[in-house]
């Protein structure tokens, strides 16, 4: 579901059709609305314990309600991964509650770490680099919808580029004529940039699964 609406909004901008972002919202919004339905009582196993990837996001309180849809789609993939594990600041959830759309993804594979230290951002790979130093560590974001063959493009960007740090989304740093750095905003895209979709927080902080 997911990768199609990507394929169709990334192929129309490469072709230089005026109306691809047109088709972007148009997906985006039938996203929001479908995907946190289809995935409300899927309980297929969403990781392989002969997998070499593993996936680690971090969230925080605002996002707590809405991530579980993200998380959703990180276990939807072709290539599976080993592990998914959600990193959480200890001082932001004291009572370590968390609600029942995340405790359902525990049976899906998901695995949910408290840290004592909050390195903010910091803490999608931090953790997960030093506990698994013999696997690949994909970091993601918390509020993006991730396509059937997220997993698997990146692998296949490790096999072709061993070694190499492997993106999905990149951007070309800009600066100034004083040495300074431009504003993220006016940072260039890589050449051919392929839309992603956003969770809409709001519309789904109430009545999660």
């Amino acid at each position: 579901m997911i990768r199609f609406f990507y394929e169709a909004a990334g192929n129309l901008k490469r072709k230089g059709k005026p109306y691809w972002s047109l088709v972007y919202k148009l997906g985006k919004l039938l996203l929001n609305l479908l995907y946190p339905v289809s995935q409300r009582f899927r309980r297929a196993a969403g990781t392989d314990e002969n997998g070499r990837i593993i996936v680690s996001l971090t969230s925080f309180p605002d996002r707590i309600g809405t991530v579980w849809i993200t998380i959703a789609s990180l276990f939807n993939q072709t290539r599976r991964p080993y592990r998914v594990i959600l990193w959480l600041a200890g001082e932001q959830f004291p009572d370590r509650s968390i609600p029942k759309s995340l405790s359902r993804l525990r049976k899906r594979g998901l695995e949910i770490r408290f840290c004592e230290d909050d390195l903010k951002p910091h803490k999608k790979y931090f953790y997960a680099v030093q506990e698994y130093p013999e696997y690949f560590v994909v970091t993601a974001d918390d509020d993006v919808l991730y396509p059937e063959n997220f997993l698997e493009e990146l692998w296949k960007g490790c096999e072709k580029y061993p070694g190499a740090v492997v993106c999905s989304w990149s951007h070309q740093i800009g600066f100034s004529g004083q040495g300074g750095f431009e504003p993220y905003n006016s940072w260039a895209d890589e050449p051919v940039p392929v839309p992603q979709y956003s969770v809409s927080a709001g519309e789904y902080s109430e009545g999660c699964p």
